[in-house]
């Protein structure tokens, strides 16, 4: 019995539960005019401390490089093993880099005293059970033909949001967020190259 309420007193209320990071992507559209340009895409590099770090970075290394072909804002989007002995000069290299690439889930502080206090009512009038942590943080660098940097940014989100019984499950619940925060880097990028402050 002492195990038991050393468990649900000690033990679960800490609960964390870290997710592996997901890497599939949503459609969406860049507006704009065409790009004449080719693209490829270097592998993504996720933190080191990501599970499962290589599976996912080749994974989210292809759903990248289908997602900017879905933009149709490029000449051509490849790998940039394909750039090898590549005689053109007119493309970029993009380097997609993450130094923070988690999703966690956690109990809510207040769960199991005010659930236990309250005999369950906590729970039935849509107390926070859980809490749904997502934080992302990326670099978007591109290369010329040369090796050279000519365009760098950084974007970061961070959300945390309670869920209670009532909270509907969100699948995949964290695609809009990371597809999003790509896209903006994608924007910067592309609004660099039209605005012809890189060539």
């Amino acid at each position: 019995m002492a195990r038991f309420l050393f468990l649900i007193f000690f033990v679960l209320p800490f609960a964390c539960i870290t997710l592996p990071p997901a890497t599939d992507l949503q459609k969406t559209v860049i507006l704009g005019s065409p790009i004449r340009k080719t693209i490829f895409v270097d592998r993504v590099v996720l933190p080191e401390e990501a599970k499962f770090r290589t599976e996912k970075e080749d994974a989210l290394t292809l759903s990248l490089i289908d997602h900017l072909r879905n933009f149709k804002l490029f000449d051509s989007v490849d790998s940039s093993a394909k750039s090898i002995g590549i005689k053109e000069n007119n493309y970029h290299i993009l380097s997609f880099r993450f130094s923070e690439y988690r999703r966690e889930k956690y109990t809510h502080p207040a769960y199991f005293p005010l659930a236990l206090v309250t005999l369950c009512f906590y729970i039935v009038l849509g107390g926070p059970i859980m809490v749904d942590v997502l934080s992302y943080e990326g670099t978007l660098e591109a290369k010329d033909s040369s090796g050279k940097v000519v365009f760098s940014t950084r974007e970061k989100f961070f959300m945390d949001r309670n869920e209670n019984f009532y909270t509907k499950p969100v699948t995949p619940p964290d695609v809009e967020e990371r597809t999003a925060l790509i896209d903006k880097m994608v924007n910067s990028y592309a609004a660099s190259i039209r605005s012809k402050s890189i060539q």
